[in-house]
Formats: C-alpha cells, structure tokens, sequence
C-alpha cells in the first residue's frame, strides 16, 4: 500500500510548523504550547491568532493575541495591519516569531500571506504560493481569501508600508 503523497509532508504536535522565512515560522497551537519546542526554535515573539488563546508562558515570550474567528464571515482584515506590523518589529528588533491559529492553516495562514505581500511587495497569487510551498497545509478559508484579496487592492495604493 502506498502512503498518501501529501502525508508525508505534515508534521504533528509540536513539531507542526515550518519556516516561512529566517526566524518566522508559522505553526499549530501545538507548538505555542511547547515550552521545550519554542525555546529550541529561539522563539521570542508569539502572535497567536483566536479567540481561544492566552498568554501560556506569560512573562517568558512577548506576546500579541488577535482575538478573530476562523469562519468565512470573521472579519481578519481589520487586522492585518496590526499582525504584520507585529511580526516586523519582532523580527528588526532582533527576535524570532511564531504565528499559529489552531491548526496553522486558515486564520495564521491568512496573516501570514497578508506579511509576505507587505514584505516582498508581492500581488496574493504569488505570496499565498511562497507560503504555501513552505507550508503545504496553510488554506485560508475563501472568506480570508476574500478579504486577502481586497488587501492586495489596497496596496496598489502607495500608502503601506511595512
């Protein structure tokens, strides 16, 4: 019996996350509750994103908590400013991130496209498959998708910056 070709890509338990780029990886709420796992990642900065998650190791990690929902119809982009901006000043003031959801697919999945198209001044297409080759399971439900999208549109604009 053959195993399934897309299984072999996954991790599980604190090992499901992946580094999208140097000292920012993104993952499962797995990871955000291994002490042991994020302190051998260097991690500094954790941006979790849910309404489901607390500080665990308050005091040990800087932390923000973006309190969203992960249905097609919770409004993420309000906060992509917010996240991205976060996830910058960790990584210009010397840190090492984690941004996890649940599952590290939809809700984290969504910011972190919405990071790369700041990052690298890149339309939706091309930053949803630069992190989507670093992180086979990342699937932003299509109301992100939706909203990622209106995102792009107002970046054509030249007022960001991240």
């Amino acid at each position: 019996m053959e195993p399934i070709a897309w299984l072999s890509q996954c991790k599980f338990g604190a090992n499901d996350f992946h580094e999208i780029y140097p000292k920012v990886y993104l993952g499962s709420k797995h990871v955000s509750k291994s002490e042991n796992k994020l302190e051998e990642l260097g991690i500094t900065h954790i941006l979790s994103i849910g309404h489901e998650f607390c500080e665990m190791f308050r005091g040990k990690f800087d932390y923000k908590i973006i309190k969203v929902g992960d249905g097609a119809y919770d409004d993420i982009k309000q906060y992509f400013n917010e996240g991205t901006q976060y996830i910058e000043t960790s990584i210009q003031n010397g840190g090492t991130i984690l941004v996890h959801c649940a599952a590290g697919r939809s809700r984290s999945g969504a910011m972190m496209t919405a990071y790369s198209m700041l990052r690298d001044k890149i339309k939706l297409e091309d930053a949803l498959n630069l992190v989507k080759s670093k992180r086979p399971k990342v699937d932003p439900n299509w109301g992100f998708l939706k909203q990622l999208k209106e995102f792009e549109e107002e970046l054509d604009t030249p007022t960001y910056d991240v």
